[in-house]
Formats: C-alpha cells, sequence, structure tokens
C-alpha cells in the first residue's frame, strides 16, 4: 500500500478564498492493469460458463479497514484461491450469489433468500471455474486451491468487478498481496534478429469484378495492365516495405530492391 496527499473535494470559503483540508489517503499498490486483465477473464470465463454476453466495469482497487473488512465477511461468501505467487479470494455477497445460482437455473431473482444446499453446490462450482481468472496476481497454474473461508477477512487489497448483463452482480476480489508493477527489460532490435517474418513479391495487381473470378477455369489467362518489366513491391506480413522488379536468378524467381526504393514508414 502506499500512502498518498489528497485534499477534501468541497472545502470552505475564507477571505473570498476556498481553502480545502489536506490529507493522507492510503492507496492500494496493486497495478491496475492486473486488475483490468482479471475483469476481462471474469467477463470471457462467465460467457463460457452461461452461454450469454456480458459487460464488465472495474472499480479500482482500495485498501479497506477492518471494519469495512467486517462488514464484508458478514454478508457475503468467500473463496479462498492460491497459486504460485500468492493467494487472493472470490468474494460473493448474499444477493450476487443468488444472483448467479438463478441464472444458471435460468429463474429470476425475485426476493433476497438464502441459497438452498443444490444452489450452494452451484456456485461453489461457478467459483471453482472462476478461480483461474485470479492467474494475474496469483500466478498460472494447472489447478489451483479453492476453499470456502470463514471467519474475518484480512486481505491487503480489494476490488469489484460490476457484471451487467444477462445478470447484474459484483464479484469482488481480495488479495492477500499487493506485488509491485515490475517493468520489463527493453527490447532492442538486436532481440529481433532472429525472428522470421513472411514475405512476397508482388508484380502485378488490378481490380477484377468477382463475375469474372467465378468464370475463371483452368488454363486461362488473366491479363493485367501491368508492364513486363514493370514495378513490383515487396510485403512483409502482407504490408508495403519497398519498391523493386520482379526477375529470375538462375532457376528461382527473385526480387531486385531499385537503389532508389523507398522502405515503408521512411518515404
Amino acid at each position: 500500500m502506499t500512502r498518498t496527499l489528497t485534499f477534501e473535494p468541497r472545502g470552505w470559503i475564507a477571505q473570498g478564498r476556498r481553502i480545502r483540508e489536506s490529507r493522507f489517503q492510503t492507496r492500494s499498490s496493486l497495478p491496475l492493469s492486473s486488475a483490468c486483465l482479471v475483469a476481462n477473464a471474469l467477463r470471457e470465463s462467465l460467457r463460457c460458463l452461461f452461454a450469454s454476453e456480458f459487460e464488465v466495469r472495474l472499480l479500482e482497487p482500495v485498501v479497506p479497514s477492518a471494519q469495512a473488512w467486517s462488514l464484508l465477511a458478514s454478508d457475503a461468501a468467500a473463496f479462498g484461491v492460491g497459486g504460485p505467487l500468492g493467494d487472493a479470494a472470490l468474494i460473493l455477497r448474499a444477493r450476487d450469489a443468488l444472483a448467479i445460482s438463478q441464472l444458471a437455473f435460468g429463474e429470476p431473482v425475485t426476493d433476497l433468500r438464502p441459497l438452498s444446499p443444490i444452489e450452494e453446490r452451484v456456485v461453489a462450482r461457478a467459483i471453482a471455474s472462476l478461480a483461474t481468472t485470479l492467474s494475474p496476481i496469483c500466478g498460472v497454474a494447472d489447478r489451483f486451491r479453492i476453499q470456502r473461508l470463514v471467519g474475518p477477512l484480512n486481505f491487503a487489497a480489494y476490488f469489484e468487478v460490476l457484471v451487467e448483463g444477462a445478470v447484474t452482480a459484483c464479484i469482488g476480489i481480495a488479495v492477500a498481496r499487493e506485488a509491485p508493477a515490475v517493468s520489463a527489460e527493453r527490447l532492442t532490435l538486436e532481440d529481433l534478429l532472429d525472428v522470421e517474418v513472411c514475405a512476397s513479391a508482388e508484380v502485378a495487381s488490378a481490380p477484377i469484378s468477382v463475375e469474372h473470378v467465378l468464370h475463371f477455369s483452368p488454363g486461362q489467362h488473366v491479363a493485367f495492365p501491368t508492364p513486363l518489366h514493370g514495378r513490383a513491391q515487396l510485403l512483409v506480413d502482407g504490408q508495403i516495405f519497398s519498391i523493386g522488379e520482379g526477375g529470375l536468378m538462375g532457376t528461382q524467381r527473385a526480387y531486385h530492391v531499385l537503389p532508389e526504393a523507398a522502405v515503408a514508414g521512411h518515404a
């Protein structure tokens, strides 16, 4: 976690000036990019689970107080997820757990009520399927350790993903350890010299009607309005890289780069 200097949003007026009190606020140091990856993974996993389209909105990671954790634990089911990089938890409030169970049975959510034993098993299986979405913060694993958490919650950070679509629900994610953002080593051109790309030479091109294409037959000749020794284009992964001429080198087709050829992006 970090502590940042912030100011009260409204303040007060004194001698014609608005004064806002400053204070230090505790903020989560969990990378927002990691939370975004989790939110996107949740959307795709829910789509596969329930064969429906969903939209998600991410609420910024925070550091809840002890009182906030207590209130959350009193009205939510928490499922701990353990991975090679750390532990986390998927948290569902009572109404959200009911909404997910009712979606599985194709029934609308009416009044809030306790889950039946069958519905509890459905929610637990859904959570087990969603555990892999925590890979950005727990690490990648073939199988995660999942257990129902009982008692007070005590994690380092917390954020929520609002789910909208076939169902409206809120899925909470608690993180046991805030991993700081790590900058990868910068790639240089030398690191890419061994990468292979697809190169092709285009010696002629012209627009042609669909009707003409449909009447193609074996042995037919297609004439292009391009001079025999006209310019050709060298394409690298589908992008024009240089201008030259097509020809032969021994028994192989070849491409000759003209001295005045302009490389794409440097013309």
